[in-house]
Order: structure tokens, then C-alpha cells, then sequence
């Protein structure tokens, strides 16, 4: 009966270790949620208001301790695009320029490592995995130009944000759907939070034929949901 019991937890044991290492590629929408940004935060909406939708690139490792409690790593790549109404309402605030209008605006970019515990649960070839994440992240800010009027005088300003660093936390979840033992397609949706600090941003203001460089600071709450598709590898 030892030996039964013996061979039962062995080969038991084997089919979970050839299964518990994957390795999930993604890509997909980046959709900003500037108001639940606001909200998490307790903080104005000028805070929330210059990063858009955009793209996601999403490559996870995960871990399983047993058939349902893990560890996973997420390296997320965004790029979202800057939203023209969030420039002219910030910009109307730090330099107030009247009747302005922006150009040459760049896309943001952000590079993040979250991880933290999952629970996974089975349904026949379906599996559903819910996890809670925390990390760093590095956001390369956007460059704009913004043209206007200040004291009835024409007056232009360009901006570069450069890069900022901080701590993010978010929550997420994958359904995948299992084509071979070792290949499941897969669908993630993962929620990021953090506080992105540009400062000692560098400015070249242009009036009435004086330039000057003054510097400034942006603060901007991000909020993004990542809708990805891709594929796990298991082993």
C-alpha cells in the first residue's frame, strides 16, 4: 500500500511540475481611465487629463505553487497617445495662454515590471486567473508646442516632459483556453495606477520677440485598463 501511495504522489507530482512554469505574450488596446484615476486619487481632474487610449504589449511569467495558488511577473510596454484637450486645459493653467492650440504632440511611454500572487481556478479547458500586481514603472513624457495669447500678445511655448519614475500598483485577470496541453490562447485584462512627476521640465517661451527657458513641473495621475489577446506557453 506504501509503494501504491508512493507512485500515486510521484507520477502526481511529475504531471503538475511539466505544468507549472508559462509564459504568456500579449498585445492590445491600452484604454486611459482618466475619471477612476481622479477617483482613486482624491486629486483635481487637471491631474488626469493629457494621456489617451493606446497600445499594449504585455510579456508574463508565471508560477504555480500548486494547482491554484502562483506568482507571476509582467513586463508591460504602453504607448498612449496625448490627448490635445488635456494640453490646451494644462497649459491654460501654468503659462496662462488664452485661446491656445497645440501641435507636434508626442505619445507617452511607459515601461513597467508589476508582480504578485494569483489564484487560478479550472473550468474543463478553461482556465481563469485573477492577480494582484505591484512594480516599478518609467514613463517617458510628451514633447508640445502650444501657441496662444497672453496680455493681448501672441506667445508660444515648447515643452519637453522628459521621464519619470515611480511605484504603480493594479490589479488583473486571464482567461485562457487550452488548444494542447502545452498551448492556450489567451485574453488579459490588467489595471495599472500610478503618479507620474515630470520635474524640472525645460521650456522655451517666445513672446513679443524675448525668449526665455523657465522650468516647470507636471504632475499627472495614470489610469490604464490593458485589453490584451496572445498566446501561453506552458511547461
Amino acid at each position: 500500500m506504501s509503494r501504491l501511495i508512493f507512485c500515486l504522489v510521484f507520477f502526481a507530482g511529475t504531471a503538475f511540475a511539466q505544468d507549472r512554469f508559462s509564459v504568456n505574450i500579449a498585445a492590445g488596446k491600452s484604454i486611459s481611465l482618466r475619471e477612476l484615476a481622479v477617483r482613486v486619487t482624491g486629486r483635481n481632474s487637471l491631474t488626469a487629463q493629457m494621456a489617451g487610449d493606446g497600445l499594449a504589449f504585455q510579456v508574463g511569467t508565471d508560477f504555480q505553487f500548486s494547482r491554484h495558488l502562483g506568482f507571476t511577473a509582467r513586463l508591460n510596454y504602453n504607448q498612449n497617445e496625448t490627448r490635445e484637450e488635456g494640453v490646451k486645459n494644462y497649459a491654460a493653467v501654468i503659462y496662462s495662454i488664452n485661446d491656445l492650440t497645440a501641435s507636434n504632440i508626442q505619445d507617452w511611454r511607459a515601461l513597467s515590471l508589476m508582480v504578485g500572487p494569483t489564484l487560478k481556478v479550472f473550468v474543463g479547458k478553461l482556465s481563469l486567473q485573477g492577480r494582484l500586481l505591484g512594480g516599478y514603472t518609467t514613463i517617458t513624457g510628451p514633447a508640445f508646442s502650444a501657441k496662444g495669447s497672453f496680455s493681448n500678445r501672441d506667445i508660444s511655448v515648447e515643452t519637453k516632459t522628459g521621464t519619470a519614475q515611480n511605484w504603480a500598483f493594479g490589479l488583473g485577470s486571464t482567461v485562457a483556453f487550452a488548444l494542447t496541453p502545452h498551448l492556450s490562447l489567451a485574453i488579459n485584462a490588467d489595471y495599472a495606477q500610478t503618479k507620474a512627476e515630470f520635474g524640472n521640465i525645460e521650456n522655451v517661451v517666445t513672446a513679443a520677440g524675448t525668449t526665455l527657458t523657465p522650468t516647470t513641473t507636471i504632475v499627472q495621475d495614470l489610469g490604464v485598463l490593458n485589453v490584451t489577446g496572445g498566446l501561453v506557453f506552458s511547461f
